[in-house]
Order: C-alpha cells, then structure tokens, then sequence
C-alpha cells in the first residue's frame, strides 16, 4: 500500500509586489528540513528556466473554463530531490521566492493532522515589500 502523505497550503496574495517586478528574474530556493531541523535536501532556480510564459500559460487556464472568483496558476518551482529521496511526516518544506516571501509548511499524514498544522502554524512568511 502506497503511503498518502499530505502537504498542507497557504496561499498569500503579495499581487502588489509582483506587478512592480521582472516575473523572468525571480530567484526561487527550496529547503526541505526534517524534524531535528537539519537540512536534507536544498536546490535554487529562478523564474527564468520557465518553459512557457505566464501570459501563455493563463491562456490555456482561461480557454476551456470560466473563472468568476479569479484563479490560482502553479507553476511548480522545477526543483525536485532525486530519488529516492521522499517526502515523510515531519519534514518542512520551505519554499522563497526573492522579493516576494517565503512559503512554509510541515509535512503531515492524514486529514486530521492536515487539518490541525493549517490552524496551528502553517505559515506564509516574509517582506512582501
């Protein structure tokens, strides 16, 4: 049986900060840290090694459906440790976009323990200005 492990979001809106800034130079750094703190994996990229514009890829987001309340487009960060390295329970993953902030959250197991890191400390971090 396949292990279900889920990562808990936060979405924070920093629309203000983006606009003022160049979308193909932001840098991105993911740390993933266990549960003693330790770094066990880390990697960079930027905004730059995206394959498909933003405009590109909004266009395909609006072509098949309707989007009253606005919409939410992941790109991904392109940053993946390799196998067979795995996420587990207890783990922290911890995403920063430069200029923008930094996106944390713990790795949990279940609905319940998802639940409870989003009202007990899931976090979105940083200087948005």
């Amino acid at each position: 049986m396949a292990k279900i492990l889920m990562v808990t979001e936060t979405i924070a809106t920093y629309a203000n900060v983006i606009v003022r800034r160049d979308l193909y130079d932001l840098g991105i750094e993911l740390t993933i840290t266990g549960r003693d703190g330790s770094v066990e994996w880390t990697g960079t990229a930027s905004t730059s090694q995206l394959r498909r514009r933003f405009d590109e890829l909004v266009g395909y987001l609006m072509r098949a459906d309707i989007h009253p309340d606005g919409a939410v487009l992941s790109t991904g960060t392109c940053l993946v440790p390799p196998a067979p390295f795995t996420l587990e329970e207890g783990h922290t993953v911890r995403i920063t976009v430069t200029g923008i902030g930094t996106l944390e959250n713990p790795v949990v197991r279940g609905l319940a323990a998802m639940v409870s890191a989003r009202d007990n400390g899931s976090s979105a971090a940083g200087d948005p200005l």
